[in-house]
């Protein structure tokens, strides 16, 4: 479970040219877009999976781990078959986050969705999935909303 997910505050436009520039392989450019985001941030462990999954826990007691796992689109993708892979968080995740309240009953709700959806070890979830990094993402997509951007990630295979 443990890997590095990089996550972008940005309009849809900027991270396909983000992506374009990741598959010609030009850093600079990337840097230099990079550098126009409104926020990039780097999670260890937290993917599109947990993200969805937090939304879920967000918005309520019932949720449905498979359903809000889905809950993503795909946005670029530089090789079908090693990736990276650069997909769009729904405006209602988005939101659901930005407006949740962090307490220990939701990164319970939630560390115990993850466990269900991915089978892994309770102790690794509660290493990973902690009160700070749900802060993060809730800064990251109140941030979001506040500019009417959207957030999206990017999972290096």
């Amino acid at each position: 479970m443990s890997q590095l997910f990089d996550y972008f505050v940005c309009s849809r436009s900027m991270i396909r040219k983000w992506a374009a520039a990741m598959e010609e392989q030009d850093e600079e450019l990337q840097q230099r877009i990079e550098s126009k985001m409104p926020r990039l941030h780097t999670l260890d462990g937290i993917g599109q999976d947990e993200f969805n999954i937090l939304a879920g826990c967000a918005e309520g007691d019932e949720m449905d781990p498979v359903e809000a796992v889905g809950q993503v689109d795909l946005v670029a993708t530089v090789s079908e078959e090693e990736g990276p892979w650069v997909m769009a968080f729904s405006q209602v995740a988005v939101e659901a986050i930005a407006g949740m309240h962090v307490g220990s009953d939701l990164i319970q709700r939630w560390a115990s969705a993850v466990i269900e959806f991915h089978g892994t070890s309770e102790y690794e979830c509660r290493e990973l999935l902690t009160m700070d990094a749900a802060n993060s993402l809730k800064e990251l997509c109140g941030l979001a909303v506040e500019k009417q951007l959207g957030v999206f990630t990017c999972y290096y295979g």
